[in-house]
């Protein structure tokens, strides 16, 4: 028999892109219970599990939540819409799935400025943690992690054309983008598994929920279609 919790150690609000990293952390621990609410639905569907239906997800009223800037003055008052993840994985669930980590050079630049911990290399190990690239693990990359990172599949003569064209303008042809040096032309990486997305609630969440209750007792309650109007 399955007990229902009704207090828990931990309660997480928004299951996006980090609420659902915590939770599977936190469920790591088969002492601590934890509630997950998320306002959006579920990641279910064939929309959000398709690279391709990305066109209708940020058209969607269900799983974006369509923010707008405020006017810019730049752009003579043009409100530019901001795509915000509602749902199950957040914004990891509607985003364009491309993967990239970053600059060096900005990480080494916080860390300059006294951020202890932020620099490329301090963030290199929690990189490898996090990679399953596709190339295998090595000083740069992991190869164990629960982010499938692939090389984009999509085959074009103008793919070609395009990275030879780079290359003879004298841009260097970067094999691996996300080891360090970002200039040059490259394929892209994504996040995506056997042709699937693979968001945060794929990755972290869904093998969370999948691990066994302990003397009969929920320790990971997921709540979507939550709207919390107030917090006591």
């Amino acid at each position: 028999m399955t007990t229902k919790t009704s207090e828990f150690n931990y309660v997480i609000i928004g299951a996006g892109s980090a609420g659902c990293v915590l939770a599977s952390r936190l469920t790591e621990d088969p002492a601590v219970s934890v509630c997950l609410l998320e306002a959006g639905p579920s990641d279910r569907s064939l929309f959000i599990q398709m690279p391709a239906a990305l066109s209708f997800l940020l058209e969607s009223d269900t799983y974006n939540w369509k923010f707008e800037s405020e006017p810019e003055l730049a752009l003579h008052g043009r409100v530019l819409g901001q795509a915000r993840g509602r749902g199950l994985g957040g914004s990891s669930s509607i985003n364009g799935m491309v993967h990239v980590r970053g600059n060096p050079k900005d990480y080494d630049q916080w860390a300059g400025l006294g951020v202890e911990g932020w620099s490329f290399r301090d963030c290199l190990t929690f990189f490898q943690k996090m990679d399953s690239f596709e190339g295998g693990r090595d000083p740069m990359r992991g190869g164990t992690g629960p982010l499938a990172v692939t090389r984009s599949a999509a085959k074009h003569p103008f793919y070609d054309a395009f990275q030879l064209a780079g290359e003879q303008y004298g841009l260097p042809a970067a094999d691996d983008y996300n080891t360090g040096e970002q200039k040059g032309v490259h394929v892209t990486q994504a996040t995506i598994r056997d042709v699937k997305r693979c968001s945060t609630a794929v990755t972290y969440l869904h093998p969370a929920m999948a691990r066994p209750k302990v003397h009969g007792l929920e320790h990971l309650r997921i709540v979507d279609g939550c709207m919390i109007p107030k917090i006591p």
